[in-house]
């Protein structure tokens, strides 16, 4: 009986990732033009991109040329030339950044620009 309670409460308290659902182009949209993504990307470290309405992406390398679209369902950033698309999953203000399904960084959502980039 108490394997069996322990299991149970093994379950409950595991993380859902896998049950993460992607969000579509149009939430993707709604959740991030003209606010700031504060991230850490698993292997890559913090980021913190704003996502201007008019599809420029500002963060604290100012010398990154950078814009963002919504295609298929993902986020596409271009730097520099090169780009990489992002599947998302948000709730809330609470983003986690899939790559291949898997969660591969976490973020919030900030209203507007607060860091001023």
């Amino acid at each position: 009986m108490r394997v069996m309670i322990l299991s149970i409460l093994a379950l409950a308290v595991t993380p859902a990732f896998a049950d993460l659902e992607p969000a579509t182009g149009s939430e993707i949209e709604a959740a991030i033009s003209g606010d700031t993504v504060d991230s850490k990307i698993h292997g890559a470290g913090r980021t913190v991109d704003y996502f201007a309405e008019d599809g420029e992406m500002l963060n604290e390398n100012d010398e990154i040329e950078s814009s963002w679209t919504v295609e298929d369902d993902a986020l596409c950033m271009t730097f520099n030339g090169g780009s990489d698309c992002w599947r998302l999953s948000i709730e809330g203000d609470s983003i986690t950044w899939l790559r291949d399904g898997e969660e591969a960084g976490t973020g919030k959502i900030r209203d507007g620009n607060p860091e001023g980039l």
